[in-house]
């Protein structure tokens, strides 16, 4: 029998992240603290004793926070995939592999001041009977999704890399396709993804004729 599967793309437009900044300083012996003896000065401060102005210089550094950076990523195209099959039918095969067309791809434009990565999780399905796993079985679908910069829309997935979970999981070169992770200011990036439907479903003996999953596009600061 044919479901009807509705995949629906919730983002999450910024996430308040401050980056981080070395400070800087210079440790010496410079400041006079009795007679014949110099203290280590930081600042205005002087403290220890040292034989001359000239010994023990040294510097050292510390992290501060700063709220430099600023994510923002904008979906550009539409949040919603129909699920379709081969045929472009918008009614799918119990047990089906059905894979984004050219056509039907995400795309997000990263339109922050610094680079970041793009993660992604099973948020909810509707009905709530309907579950995300790593296989298909009953009343359970497995996603799965690719970010790309080229222009290739894939033809397999990776069925453990690329399947996406219930918990957040941050793109790498090899998680989730060979991009997402170092998205660069002002670059654009495509999301395909892949659904393999239930072999059956049941809700209390009813039939499940429509059912629709919502990913959740996360975004963060990409720290080398």
């Amino acid at each position: 029998m044919n479901r009807k599967a509705l995949l629906i793309l919730f983002f999450i437009p910024s996430i308040l992240v401050f980056g981080q900044t070395m400070i800087k300083r210079t440790l010496t012996s410079g400041g006079q603290v009795g007679e014949g003896f110099h203290g280590f000065a930081t600042g205005q401060a002087a403290q220890g004793n040292a034989h001359s102005s000239a010994a023990d210089s040294a510097a050292y550094g510390y992290w501060t926070f700063q709220g430099d950076f600023e994510i923002c990523i904008e979906l550009v195209t539409d949040s919603i995939w129909n699920v379709t099959d081969a045929m472009g039918r918008d009614t799918i095969d119990l047990h089906y592999t059905a894979n984004m067309h050219e056509r039907d791809y995400f795309s997000f434009y990263n339109c922050g001041n610094c680079a970041v990565d793009l993660g992604a999780r099973v948020a909810s399905t509707s009905p709530s009977t309907i579950t995300t796993g790593y296989y298909s079985s009953l009343n359970r679908a497995t996603v799965r999704a690719q970010f790309r910069e080229d222009e290739i829309c894939p033809v397999t997935y990776n069925a453990t890399f690329d399947w996406i979970k219930d918990i957040t999981t941050w793109a790498t070169d090899y998680i989730f396709g060979p991009s997402g992770d170092n998205l660069e200011a002002g670059k654009v990036i495509k999301l395909w993804t892949q659904i393999l439907t239930p072999t059956d479903t049941d809700d209390s003996g009813e039939f499940i004729d429509e059912f629709s999953i919502i990913v959740e596009i996360q975004s963060r600061i990409f720290l080398p």
